[in-house]
């Protein structure tokens, strides 16, 4: 599932109903020192959508609220694989949970497809047949409490068709260990269906539901001194080596046996050699294709008597780890972190505050790298940052803002364009967005000295030019949005002045045409004048110019280059005249187009591939 909007109520200084708009890929959270955004994070790391909150988490409300009315909403939506596996009928795809105490003994409330999906037909009558099972043979259980039990565990059971049933396994075995031996052969076998149909419906459902995993970095260390007053003590280090030797697949016993119970023995030399192994075949070998860097990483361990420590080598000498690069040990930890946290192959919304704030300028922008990679098999990513260099300029769509009024309460805003951001807050809550986009001109938001800087009309367009410019492989373009086809001239002047080469790409309609024309009247062209046609040439594109074939009475936009069969990839009543008549719309449309185009979700049809390579032909001559 992925996560589209959570709701945060009460949690320490989020006080009123907050809605996170959660991207499909990466969202950023920017603002102002104590504004709360570590307070999101926090709050959505303790988020379990098996488990609920913990009694911890609860304690944190503010000081004037009941702990009963902090809660957490969660809309999620399935994907079309998902879909197909809970086999769903209703058009109903989204999925919401709201975790709150109001609902005990339960946690977590369900609504959307994953309550139709326990309301269907085949799931009840198996735990109609589980029901009349238990109530035909609990009075033979001899234990009156155990008898009771029973039906309690049953009664938790039935409540999954409004709520998450946490325990749902262990009120199965319970329920099938305590009858199992009462009953006669001949219905055991049919019973025994039942309970495996019930455990392995909860498990093709719960399997789906996002897992929230806040990053607290713990670093691995060049050595660890293996000991009996270190393993006793709950200490960092130790938690950072238990962490290594779970992503290696061993744990704290091997390294014991390795260096403290049996170090100059046969086990001793098994466990270390264990330890090794696990290192190489687990972590090395795999890290590299996580890395993606040109050098090739090897993690060589040394076990002494009461010593662990750890190299690494990238084609030169063999250094500690100590001794590498930050970049090089900000992805190993992740990376190792997500092993001994089984996270490999799940759906992840992976929560990171402040991320990388020790390393140099690459290094962060290879983080952000990382995070696009990281969100290919569904996975999100949500961070805070107060680095310029940790934003995607050409996404500031995925870019939330989070500001305290003057209660001490803090509220999240969605567009970081928003009037509510107040003119108190607004300089240092944006500044590391304006510094992303004022910094130098080969780091801005699109104006670069070397590489041909695209004006659109808006941030939906430029979002579809970044997606297909990936997907066709084509560089040497910068897409700068404007906030509409008659600013667009805005954006001319500057580049002009500063001697950057344009294009403006406005869509062959009445605002395009009239944009057009603004910025002809600007250069003090007439237009259709040879002088016009010849600027023109150089510096606009109408939409209309690409398409191999036009209607001179009907209207194009970016919208018009994508194939209607491949909208209905995306929705099945999407069109390109059906997102046209929406803004709001054609803006969540573009989103989704370049999520499923960069993940490669959807195969695009030979028309829409034809219509963006006559484009970028036209805006890179």
């Amino acid at each position: 599932m992925i996560v589209d909007f959570i709701w945060v109520t009460n949690y320490k200084s989020i006080q009123e109903r907050n809605k996170l708009q959660v991207d499909p890929s990466v969202t950023a959270v920017i603002g102002k020192n104590e504004s709360g955004k570590s307070n999101l994070i926090d709050i959505l790391g303790s988020v379990s959508l098996i488990q609920g909150l913990s009694d911890d988490t609860y304690k944190k409300t503010p000081q004037s609220m009941d702990d009963a009315k902090m809660s957490i909403e969660i809309e999620c939506s399935l994907t079309k694989n998902e879909i197909e596996s809970l086999e769903l009928n209703s058009r109903d795809k989204k999925s919401s949970f709201y975790i709150s105490k109001e609902y005990a003994p339960f946690k977590i409330a369900i609504s959307g497809g994953i309550k139709e999906y326990f309301n269907e037909t085949e799931f009840q009558s198996n735990l109609e047949v589980l029901g009349r099972v238990l109530e035909e043979y609990k009075n033979e259980v001899k234990n009156s409490t155990t008898q009771k039990n029973l039906q309690i565990y049953f009664d938790y059971l039935k409540g999954a068709t409004n709520y998450v049933v946490s325990n749902y396994s262990s009120h199965l075995n319970k329920i099938k260990n305590a009858l199992i031996g009462l009953l006669p052969n001949d219905e055991k076998d049919t019973f025994q269906k039942t309970f495996d149909f019930l455990k392995a419906y909860f498990a093709n459902a719960y399997n789906l539901l996002p897992k929230f995993y806040k990053y607290d970095e713990n670093p691995l260390l060049s050595q660890y001194t293996i000991n009996k007053e270190f393993l006793e003590k709950d200490s960092s280090q130790l938690q950072s080596l238990n962490k290594l030797l779970m992503a290696s697949g061993c744990n704290i016993d091997d390294i014991k046996t390795a260096c403290i119970n049996n170090p100059n023995d046969g086990r001793g030399m098994e466990a270390k050699e264990k330890i090794k192994n696990g290192i190489k075949t687990k972590i090395e070998e795999n890290f590299n294709n996580f890395y993606k860097q040109e050098e090739h990483v090897r993690i060589i361990v040394d076990i002494s008597r009461n010593r662990l420590s750890l190299y690494i080598q990238t084609g030169g000498p063999i250094l500690s780890v100590s001794e590498r690069s930050q970049g090089l040990k900000w992805y190993l930890n992740l990376y190792v972190d997500i092993l001994a946290n089984n996270l490999e192959g799940k759906n992840v919304v992976f929560l990171i505050d402040e991320p990388g704030v020790y390393l140099h300028v690459d290094a962060q922008k290879k983080v952000l790298e990382l995070f696009d990679d990281l969100t290919k098999d569904n996975n999100q990513v949500v961070y805070t940052t107060h680095s310029p260099f940790m934003l995607n300029e050409n996404r500031i769509d995925r870019i939330r803002t989070i500001q305290k009024d003057t209660n001490g309460n803090s509220e999240i805003i969605t567009s970081v364009m928003s009037e509510k951001i107040v003119d108190a807050s607004k300089s240092e809550s944006l500044s590391p967005l304006v510094s992303s986009l004022g910094m130098k001109l080969y780091q801005n938001l699109g104006m670069s000295e070397y590489n041909m800087n695209v004006i659109t009309e808006g941030h939906s367009d430029a979002i579809f030019l970044d997606a297909m410019s990936k997907k066709l492989g084509i560089e040497g373009m910068k897409f700068i949005p404007s906030i509409g086809a008659s600013k667009s001239v805005y954006l001319t002047s500057i580049l002009w002045g500063w001697g950057l080469r344009f294009k403006v790409l406005f869509d062959s309609d009445k605002a395009g045409r009239d944009g057009r024309k603004a910025v002809l009247k600007a250069y003090a062209f007439e237009v259709d004048t040879p002088a016009a046609k010849e600027f023109e040439k150089r510096n606009i594109v109408m939409i209309a110019d690409v398409l191999s074939t036009v209607d001179t009475d009907a209207d194009y936009e970016i919208e018009s280059l994508i194939d209607d069969e491949d909208y209905k990839k995306i929705n099945p009543n999407y069109s390109a005249e059906v997102i046209q008549k929406d803004e709001r719309l054609k803006k969540l449309f573009s989103n989704l187009f370049a999520d499923a185009v960069t993940k490669e979700e959807i195969s695009l049809s030979e028309n829409t591939f034809s219509n963006f390579t006559r484009l970028f032909e036209k805006l890179i001559e």
